[in-house]
């Protein structure tokens, strides 16, 4: 036995010595360890309710005291219920005396025929009352001892909970290892409070079970039976059994034998029926304990801790369990009692997520990673690492269940007035109204809860990313594998097609291309080549590391995993979409704000009404009617449900002018957008390569169309020629076509590109000009290729010409590489003269100013018997052809969009990951700069250095920024914001998600986004065109536009209500509008005319209207004082009428029905009125929304039948009237219409001489 080895027995044997001395302590004092526990797991218990209230905005302190005055009520309430049923049993134990003494009688007889003596003294303590209860009897004192100290175990909850974030920075700094500190305590509390959770619930039903079956066989005591089933089925294995004995003792005493036996099996049925079948099934491994475990657990801490102690087995032991289950086995034990230290070795790939392994040389990676290159990892090594790191896969939030998603539909500040206004009708016995308001309520979640279903998780998508096949090296051999299986140190094999599995650094390669558009924003495949790299070098310039779910597009790879999982480019990606806070939209934010400013004017109202009908004498009842009539009048129950239909409306708009909405409310965040950013790569341009402009023999020549599409024509400082003219062009051409492996197809009415997009507008601009592949290949077929490698920079072919049978090699490439292997150019006559590198080279710069990608073309004539090629025979002697210039051209309707955009007050912003030459040169093409901003092109790099309050500057002033990392996106959205703009962000790669997520609005590419950029979006484009934002915005104003028409219309009228009560207590009136009839006004005139609005069509120049700024209030000043007005039309129209009817004989229902009546009819011109809140109705058109006369229609026949139906009279308390009193009621409908019709004319005159 070595030395270490005894040091570890001789801390094993400490440590047990230490638990036991512990264990004794706890014995000793096990009344307070025994309150301690249960402060403990109360506190665990509750601590999620705290939080779940606090992911409703709900204070912490507000939290705290709701979670702990249930606790109160519960312990208490508990105490209360067990302590009236003990003393219950107690009273009536002198009626059981006669009773036992026929038992014991009987008991005697039986013993004594088969032989059994026992004293009558011994049967009498066996069956003392004070005994039926057996083992229970015992739990229960103590059960009462600690009841009676339920202060303490609040005073230990209380602090638990308050200070819950520094209860487990404690228990972690007693706990040995950081790097699994938070996965324990995570997986403690999930495991406790899931076994707390379901046990009780089980418990609770067993209980109710038992208590009724108890009842209904006439057992005396069900209740406390039934608390002390609720109680002993803690207990694992033994509660049920120990539960049923007091229960079958009083059945015994109580009442006859058959009871007795339904007794047994009414326990027994329940609890094969409940602990066996259903439980486990619920339950499934959550205990991870076995029986033999369970039952020494319970005699242990039942021991230690008295009965109670039995109670608080099964959680104590979990806890223990995991702990060991946190370390090895082998030193568990020692760890647990803190007298050893962990052997185990966490180190995680966390460990490496800071290295810089773009500038780490290959051997030195290989080293840090303990792999090898030629016979990568061994089978041992890569189980060790799985342990180690875990599986190549990304780690998913996990998501609200469908319960709580449902419920937070509620959690809106009108729904609670609705739902307060629901609580005392139902205390009044008005089930009716009650059952209308709830109605409208849970509709509204409905449809609201239907709309968010639909969303799915970004994380998930993300997650199915990283799902391919890998070809690595392990024990020397080649083997496919599951990607979600490497490790770092596997040693990988890449080939074109392949999906990029991991982070890899790459250690050989040949012609490796890689498009990692879908991470950088990178238009074009990047050549990837095995190099040492500066350590500040971007993650898009990084040419010798490979990210995960990019693709290989051509060429092969050897490289090593050096990140797996949540550690990879795309999981910080990840972890960055799930930390982005998504913003509270403008019109939720406004909607809250009014909400509590009309909960505080209604309650304030009701208020000042209760006490003014107070000073005037009124009942207490009266008056609590006429609060709750000027409540109910005034809360706008139709409010939540016309704002989502209408915001529906709104995406149903949106969806046929290709804009897919996926969170309802972003409809009216549109319409405050006051800045776009955009990607440049596939939304601003076309996302195909164009040739646009070519140089050959010393002459210009432009080459029109755009995209793949083989439409186009050449020209000469703008003038047609004949190709047939310009044999040097069609020789360029040529060049272009042979030299290129791209394959260019037609899909329907598309043209696609198989291939390199560079190669692909080659192979278009040579179909332009009626040169194709079949043609020329026969003419001229290939018999050897030199392909593409970084470090040569250019691609050869070398070709037979069948008519002349030389044999020509062809090479494209990079300028430089091209011109140093050349010595004379191809001329426009056909001939060669010197070449002249500089006017080449100002040609060049001409054309990458322009933001053009250039590539030079070259030839070679060689001996017919040369049918292979390598680099020496190009190495020098070439004949310049010229130069093919092309670029991403931009999309032409996204040109007008952005002019409408700017129009209409909207800045466009580009942000890209392409170069900043590139990007200024679209942004130039496409009006992105206008007066206001710099056209000062930011890159990455600077932006790295800018704080954060020079970054909002920057971010305000400039509208190009290229090369910029996701990072970078996400602060520049954040810095916008911070200026106080709704911002909208497009996207379609993985590198835009967490800007977009982050954005007021995020807008994905339907065609070529990502489903990461999708999933984290609030719009999808079907199209993928910048035009449909535009679109979308308009709609969006529009829907703003229309829920403002609605709250102008609606609000007068609660307004005119809540007026008319107060009122009528004011002068000691009767009420004119009961609540019910409030309640059918406000509930017909919102569905039936306020939802005539939402169709309302967009008025002219809504987008000539700068963007309403975020800060501003949802109703404008102008818009109060005609809401004001309005009120007090109604007011003094409908308090009027009544009045006048009262004085003309009237009864009090006919008065009523008259008032009523006014409020429906002045409703219906004033929504005329609102149709615009600008223009006249005829202005618009008086039948340009036929929905207006319709729900008027309706409205006009539901009010027939509120006055005229027996049914409805009886319901609401109405009674028929007479013409004159209609038109009386009219009369005050068309006064209301006339004056805002004038109040709107004199403010738009006085606004236009302003």
């Amino acid at each position: 036995m070595n030395k270490q080895h005894s040091i570890d027995i001789y801390k094993i044997w400490l440590g047990l010595a230490a638990f036991m001395i512990i264990i004794a302590g706890v014995k000793a004092a096990h009344s307070i360890v025994v309150l301690f526990l249960l402060s403990v797991f109360i506190a665990t218990a509750s601590a999620p309710a705290v939080f779940w209230l606090e992911k409703l905005k709900i204070p912490r302190i507000i939290a705290f005291f709701i979670v702990l005055s249930t606790v109160v009520i519960v312990l208490f309430g508990f105490g209360y219920i067990l302590s009236t049923s003990v003393d219950s049993f107690l009273a009536k134990t002198p009626q059981y005396q006669a009773k036992i003494i026929e038992i014991i009688d009987y008991m005697s007889y039986l013993l004594g025929k088969v032989g059994i003596e026992i004293s009558e003294s011994h049967l009498e303590n066996m069956l003392d009352p004070s005994n039926f209860l057996g083992f229970a009897g015992s739990f229960l004192t103590a059960l009462t001892a600690i009841l009676s100290n339920s202060f303490i175990i609040l005073l230990g909850t209380t602090f638990l909970l308050f200070e819950i974030s520094n209860f487990k920075e404690k228990l972690v700094m007693i706990h040995q290892n950081d790097e699994t500190e938070n996965t324990y305590f995570e997986t403690f509390g999930q495991k406790i409070n899931r076994y707390l959770a379901i046990k009780t619930v089980i418990s609770f039903v067993t209980a109710v079970i038992i208590t009724s079956g108890l009842s209904i066989l006439g057992i005396d005591f069900a209740l406390l039976l039934g608390l002390i089933v609720f109680l002993f089925n803690f207990i694992p294995s033994f509660g049920s059994i120990l539960a049923a004995i007091p229960a079958v003792l009083v059945a015994l005493v109580g009442v006859d034998g058959e009871s007795v036996f339904w007794v047994i099996l009414l326990y027994l049925s329940v609890n094969v029926l409940i602990g066996n079948i259903i439980e486990p099934r619920i339950m499934g491994k959550n205990l991870g304990l076995s029986v033999v475990v369970v039952f020494f657990s319970l005699i242990f801490w039942g021991w230690v801790l008295g009965p109670v102690g039995m109670f608080l087995a099964v959680p104590l032991t979990m806890t223990i369990k995991l702990a060991l289950d946190s370390h090895s086995s082998t030193e568990s034990i020692a760890i647990l009692l803190g007298t050893g230290e962990s052997k185990r070795d966490f180190k995680t790939i966390s460990s490496y997520s800071n290295k810089n392994w773009h500038s780490t040389n290959e051997d030195e990676i290989i080293q840090i990673l303990d792999s090898n290159s030629k016979d990568g990892l061994d089978t041992n090594e890569v189980g060790k690492r799985h342990q180690r790191y875990g599986k190549n896969i990304l780690t998913v939030k996990k998501t609200k269940g469908p319960l709580f998603r449902f419920m937070i539909q509620f959690h809106q500040a009108l729904v609670y007035i609705l739902l307060a206004a629901t609580a005392v009708k139902i205390y009044l016995d008005d089930w009716v109204a009650a059952g209308v308001i709830l109605a409208v309520v849970i509709l509204n979640a409905i449809i609201g809860f239907v709309q968010e279903n639909k969303a799915l998780s970004a994380l998930s998508a993300l997650s199915s990313a990283l799902v391919t096949k890998s070809t690595v090296l392990r024990s020397g051999e080649k083997k496919q594998i599951d990607s979600r299986d490497l490790v770092p140190g596997d040693i990988v094999l890449l080939q074109s097609g392949d999906k990029v599995p991991a982070d890899i650094r790459l250690l050989s390669s040949r012609e490796l291309q890689i498009d990692e558009s879908a991470l950088t924003g990178e238009s074009l495949p990047v050549s990837k080549l095995n190099s040492i790299l500066q350590d500040d070098t971007l993650l898009a310039d990084r040419s010798n590391m490979l990210y995960s779910s990019t693709l290989v597009t051509y060429g092969t790879g050897l490289g090593v995993v050096v990140k797996t999982g949540d550690s990879t480019e795309i999981g910080r990606i990840s972890e960055l979409i799930s930390s982005a806070e998504v913003l509270a939209t403008p019109l939720t934010q406004k909607i809250a704000k009014f909400s509590h400013v009309l909960l505080f004017a209604i309650l304030g109202l009701a208020t000042i009404t209760f006490f003014i009908g107070l000073m005037h004498g009124d009942s207490w009842e009266s008056l609590f009617m006429s609060a709750v009539a000027l409540s109910v009048a005034m809360i706008p129950e139709g409010l939540p449900a016309v704002l989502t239909i209408t915001l529906a409306i709104g995406v149903s708009r949106m969806a046929k002018r290709n804009a897919i909405i996926r969170n309802l409310p972003a409809v009216e965040t549109l319409g405050s957008t006051t800045v776009i950013c955009s990607d440049k790569t596939g939304t601003l341009t076309r996302n195909e390569m164009t040739v646009q402009h070519l140089w050959a023999g010393a002459e210009n020549f432009e080459v029109s169309g755009i995209g793949y599409a083989p439409e186009g024509s050449f020209t000469q400082n703008k003038e047609n020629f004949e190709l047939t003219t310009k044999s040097h062009l069609v020789e360029l051409l040529q060049a272009g076509l042979l030299c290129n492996d791209a394959v260019l197809k037609q899909k329907g009415e598309a043209w696609v590109i198989e291939g390199d997009p560079t190669e692909g507008a080659m192979l278009v601009s040579a179909h332009k000009a009626n040169l194709h592949e079949s043609d020329i290949f026969e003419q001229m077929p290939r018999l050897d290729t030199i392909p593409f490698e970084s470090q040569h920079q250019y691609m050869a072919t070398l070709h037979e010409d069948k008519r002349t049978k030389e044999h020509v090699v062809y090479v494209k490439g990079s300028v430089e590489s091209i011109l140093q292997r050349c010595d004379v150019v191809l001329g426009s006559n056909g001939a060669t003269t010197a070449l002249n590198h500089s006017q080449i080279e100002d040609k060049v710069k001409e054309m990458a100013e322009q933001g053009l990608r250039v590539l030079a073309f070259a030839r070679l004539l060689l001996p017919s018997d040369i049918n292979d090629i390598d680099h020496e025979h190009i190495a020098k002697g070439l004949q310049f052809i010229g130069l093919q210039a092309m670029i991403d051209p931009p999309r032409e309707e996204a040109v007008k969009a952005i002019a409408a955009c700017h129009a209409a007050g909207i800045d466009v912003k580009m942000i890209t990951g392409d170069h900043a030459i590139t990007a200024a040169a679209i942004a130039q093409q496409i009006g992105i700069n206008h007066e206001e901003s710099s056209t000062k092109v930011f890159t990455g790099r600077e932006l790295e250095k800018l704080s954060d309050d020079a970054l909002i500057d920057a971010a305000k002033q400039a509208s190009v920024f290229a090369r910029v990392t996701p990072e970078q996106k996400l602060r520049l959205v954040e810095a916008l914001q911070a200026n106080g703009d709704v911002v909208a962000m497009t996207g379609d790669g993985v590198n835009d998600a967490p800007a977009v997520r982050k954005a007021n609005i995020g807008v994905a590419m339907g065609i070529t986004g990502t489903e990461v950029a999708k999933e984290a979006a609030d719009m999808v484009l079907t199209d993928d065109n910048f035009a449909t934002i535009e679109s979308a915005i308009e709609e969006g104003r529009g829907v703003f536009d229309n829920l403002t028409k609605f709250l102008t219309w609606i609000l007068p009228t609660n307004a005119g209500q809540g007026l008319v009560i107060m009122a009528a207590v004011i002068l000691a009136e009767p009420l004119p509008v009961l609540p019910v009839q409030a309640l059918w006004i406000n509930m017909t005139t919102a569905v039936l005319l306020g939802l005539a609005l939402a169709f309302e069509p967009r008025e002219p120049g809504i987008m000539q209207r700068p963007p309403r700024a975020p800060g501003t209030a949802i109703l404008s000043g102008e818009l109060i004082f005609r809401i004001i007005l309005v009120g007090l039309l109604l007011l003094v129209g409908s308090f009027g009428l009544f009045e006048w009817a009262l004085q003309q004989g009237a009864s009090e229902a006919e008065a009523r029905t008259i008032a009523v009546n006014v409020f429906a009819v002045g409703q219906s011109f004033y929504l005329l009125n609102c149709r615009s809140l600008r223009f006249s109705m005829f202005k618009l058109g008086v039948f340009s929304n036929p929905w207006i006369w319709i729900g008027i229609a309706a409205m006009a026949v539901a009010q027939l039948a509120f006055t005229y139906l027996p049914i409805m009279n009886t319901m609401f308390q109405t009674a028929p009237i007479g013409l004159n009193d209609w038109l009386h009621i009219f009369a005050v409908g068309f006064i209301i219409y006339l004056v805002v019709a004038v109040e709107k004319m004199i403010r738009q005159r006085f606004g236009q001489n302003n």
